[in-house]
This record gives structure tokens, sequence and C-alpha cells, in this order.
């Protein structure tokens, strides 16, 4: 459940990645493949013009060779800066963010057990391993032009939920 929590909620712009607990990852601990988004650098310009911070969630469906099958994306707006939804440097980060996903392949997640030889024979078929071997991943990118950097200091979720009948 812990690596879940770790894999799940990463920033990978700019190429940290934040998960629970003020955990930092690089960017390519997740991946097998990585490339970069690439960003116009009026981007930055409008950002830092704009005192602005952009968030977008990032949602990635994988196959069993960890690349990416589908993908989604939600900009989070009003959550740092005052840019509309129809803005275009919401569609500019996101093209950015296609482009480069087109080149990552995840790393598989894998069982880990004291017996070696188990651990081997189960994480060998695909379907065998966690998730039938085609893990979800949801991430956020974070684009800044704040001087101090990032508004979130940590990342949590709300699982538990009471129902009223």
């Amino acid at each position: 459940m812990r690596q879940l929590l770790s894999l799940l909620i990463i920033i990978i712009v700019p190429f940290l990645a934040s998960g629970q607990f003020n955990k930092f990852e690089e960017s390519d601990s997740l991946f097998k493949r990585y490339k970069s988004p690439v960003i116009d650098s009026k981007i930055y310009d409008r950002l830092e013009d704009d005192d602005a911070v952009i968030y977008i969630g990032c949602y990635y469906t994988t196959d069993t060779a960890g690349k990416i099958t589908s993908q989604k994306f939600v900009p989070f707006n009003e959550i740092g800066n005052n840019y509309e939804p129809s803005d275009r440097i919401w569609q500019s980060v996101i093209t950015a963010l296609t482009d480069a996903s087109m080149y990552w392949v995840f790393k598989p997640i894998l069982w880990k057990f004291d017996d070696k030889k188990a651990e081997a024979d189960i994480n060998k078929l695909p379907f065998q391993r966690p998730f039938t071997g085609r893990p979800k991943y949801f991430m956020i990118a974070e684009i800044s032009g704040l001087r101090e950097g990032s508004l979130i200091n940590k990342i949590s979720f709300i699982k538990a939920y009471k129902l009223i009948h």
C-alpha cells in the first residue's frame, strides 16, 4: 500500500517528485525511460510576471510493458493562479506533457518477498504483478513563476467516508 501511495501522487515538474510524508523522488526512479517536458520560455516568463503557479493533474493508465495507453489532464485553475480554463497557458503545458509522455516507460511495480525465488517466479508474468501488471498513475505537474517555489506543502488522500442511509 505504501508503494501505491508514493507512486500515485508525485510532482514531475520541476523534475522532483513529492509524495506523502515529504519524501522526494527523482522522476527517473519511476521510469525505465523518461524525457522531461519541454515548456516554452514564454510560459515561464508569463508565470513570473503574474507571480503565479499552475498545477495540472495527470492521470495515466499503462500496459504490462509500462507504456502509457491513455491519459487525461485536469487543470487546477484558481489554485495559485487566475487563469481561465480557456487560457492558452493550460493547453501549452498539456501539449508539452503529452509530447514528453509519449516517450515515457514506467518501471514495473513488483512484489517483494523474503523468498527471492518465489519473488522472481511471481513477478515473471505481468498479470501476476500488483495491479495485474497495469498500474494507473496520478501525478500533479507544477510549473511555478513564484520565487519561493511551490504553494503545496503536503499532499494527502481522504478515502474514508460515512454514508447516510
